[in-house]
This record gives C-alpha cells, structure tokens and sequence, in this order.
C-alpha cells in the first residue's frame, strides 16, 4: 500500500472526541465496535455521542457504551 502523504503532501486534520452529558473528552481512536479515550475517565454505560472532525467537517453519531469505561478497561464496546 502506498503512503499518499509521500506522495501528494496531505495530510487530513482529524479529531476524535466523546460528548457526555455536556462533557467533552478526547479520543484516541474509534473503531466499528469500540472506542479508547485518550485519558483516564470512568464513565457507566450509557448513550454518548461521538465526534469526530476530518479537515473541517462535523460528522457525530450516537452509540451506546455496553460496559462503559473505567482506567482498567479504557477499549469501550460500542
């Protein structure tokens, strides 16, 4: 696979977060099934909504944290 960074000089601008009840925290990464905040936070499961910004552009969804997240397990199920 090739890298088209190398190739074309961009790079998107991207950001991960998880909105809580008003409270905003960053994340690490988001997969299909999961989510890994970029810090400690202990949260019960619950609805979230997760945000994520690709050079400039919004996109939020909801999903539901079946375990939630705790500092032992920071890979939430979604």
């Amino acid at each position: 696979m090739r890298n088209t960074s190398a190739i074309t000089g961009y790079s998107a601008d991207v950001r991960l977060g998880l909105i809580v009840d008003d409270h905003a925290y960053a994340l690490s990464q988001i997969g299909p099934n999961c989510i890994v905040p970029r810090s400690t936070v202990t949260l019960q499961a619950c609805e979230v909504d997760v945000v994520m910004h690709t050079d400039g552009h919004r996109r939020v969804w909801r999903v539901w944290l079946s375990d939630g997240v705790s500092p032992e397990n920071t890979f939430a199920r979604t």
